[in-house]
């Protein structure tokens, strides 16, 4: 699945897109670049952020006790 049909399920559920690792001297160049190369230090970063914003998500309606 790529980001274009991201948008699509977007439309019909809460969503959020995120880019944590993207900009720095490892990947310096974009997604689909014979030369990209993800910044694997920051994938704690990435997987952390998910369970921050899926927690906050789920305490906003009710199905998560607030923290």
């Amino acid at each position: 699945m790529g980001a274009e049909d991201f948008a699509f399920y977007a439309l019909s559920k809460p969503s959020a897109y995120l880019l944590v690792g993207m900009g720095g001297e490892k990947s310096a160049f974009p997604h689909h670049h014979p030369e990209f190369d993800i910044d694997e230090e920051e994938i704690g970063t990435a997987i952390l952020s998910s369970i921050s914003a899926a927690k906050f998500s789920y305490a906003c309606r009710g199905l998560y006790p607030a923290c």
